[in-house]
């Protein structure tokens, strides 16, 4: 019989997502296997049935019979993920390190590796496996039986930027909630397609009034902001987007409605403009600098600032507006970025999000994080 008391980390959430947390590092375990076997009674609390529903107490006690766990696939891929983890040592997980507090790790991650384990890649290692290894290695690791060091957020394979992990459970807390009432701010770059600054307002089907920010002391970043004492917050007043002009051809606004549609024959959601089923998402494209290339067509470097935080919603806006993100496979056509990839061996969507800004209450400042510009993106505009 397996038991696990609830502590005071784990204390307040509701019953069926602390399984789904407990059971997360076994893929064949599925969310279905959860709900039955708490439908069942298979898994008892207290030695009593609880709906999925129920709130766990601290000292609450977690109980079931070992032999529930019959996909003993799990501990395959498992004790295969444990060599490959074993072999990492700490000077290579260093180099990963931006930042570091006694509550949160920042880390820059490089493209092409993930921040959590997938169905299709069970035994490769993650942005995860590696925060849990460097925490293991520098006696730090502030695990409990049901919590272990989390990253905040999730982030696309293909795409690089700063991520911050929470050591803590009140970090990690601290951080969903001011992610949850965007209170932190995020700034990206990328390489469109094409010459953004040619960009006309005709093309645009219908502008929106868009959601100003109030910031404090927040530097380059604030472009019609209002400036507020204390942390960021909605503000009441609204600013209109604008349509470029011969004068002024260095920013861009796009108010597209956003909706996400599983694929089934994917394996994977992708998101849509869509009038009708809908959530509000607004981005704003800077130019940075504009070349024509010597093998692809014109191509833009752009500084991104998001006012929501939908998904997909950078690469999903550019595509709208005719002017995609370089080697984007899921919203833009073929030939472009096999011609990237072939003469310039780009094997990855340019897209990078270099700094985090946020209040960090644990140090009770304005704190900002950066990670360098990715090779990739310098060498295009080299030639």
């Amino acid at each position: 019989m397996k038991e696990i008391t609830i502590d005071e980390t784990s204390s307040n959430q509701r019953y069926d997502r602390f399984l789904r947390k407990y059971f997360k590092h076994t893929p064949e375990i599925t969310l279905g296997d959860i709900f039955s076997w708490i439908r069942k009674w298979s898994i008892k609390v207290n030695k009593t049935k609880k709906k999925q529903n129920y709130r766990l107490q601290e000292w609450d006690i977690i109980a079931w019979d070992e032999a529930v766990l019959t996909k003993n696939n799990a501990e395959k891929y498992q004790r295969k993920k444990s060599q490959k983890i074993a072999e990492v040592s700490l000077d290579y997980l260093k180099n990963f390190i931006v930042a570091e507090t006694e509550h949160l790790l920042i880390r820059d991650k490089p493209p092409h590796l993930l921040i959590h384990p997938w169905d299709k890649h069970t035994t490769d290692l993650t942005m995860h496996d590696y925060m849990v290894s460097y925490l293991k290695q520098t006696d730090q690791r502030n695990a409990t039986e049901t919590y272990t060091p989390s990253m905040c957020y999730r982030l696309d394979k293909d795409t690089s930027w700063v991520v911050i992990s929470a050591k803590t459970y009140e970090a990690l807390q601290y951080m969903n909630k001011i992610i949850r009432e965007r209170e932190v701010e995020k700034r990206y770059t990328t390489i469109l397609v094409g010459d953004l600054r040619k960009w006309s307002h005709k093309q645009a089907r219908k502008w929106v009034s868009e959601k100003v920010w109030q910031t404090k002391g927040h530097p380059e970043w604030n472009e019609g902001s209002r400036i507020h004492e204390n942390k960021w917050k909605r503000s009441s007043g609204y600013f209109t987007a604008f349509s470029m002009t011969e004068k002024d051809k260095n920013w861009i606004v796009v108010n597209a409605p956003l909706f996400v549609w599983y694929n089934r024959s994917s394996w994977r959601s992708q998101t849509f403009v869509n009038q009708e089923k809908w959530k509000e998402s607004h981005t704003t494209f800077y130019i940075k600098k504009v070349i024509d290339h010597n093998i692809l067509w014109p191509i833009t470097m752009c500084r991104v600032k998001l006012w929501t935080g939908r998904m997909h919603q950078i690469r999903v806006h550019a595509a709208h507006i005719w002017y995609p993100v370089l080697w984007d496979l899921t919203y833009w056509i073929p030939p472009i970025n096999r011609k990237a990839t072939k003469k310039c061996q780009c094997t990855r969507q340019l897209l990078h999000a270099s700094t985090y800004w946020f209040f960090d209450t644990f140090s009770d400042t304005y704190t900002s994080y950066t990670a360098p510009l990715p090779h990739e993106f310098s060498s295009f505009f080299e030639h």
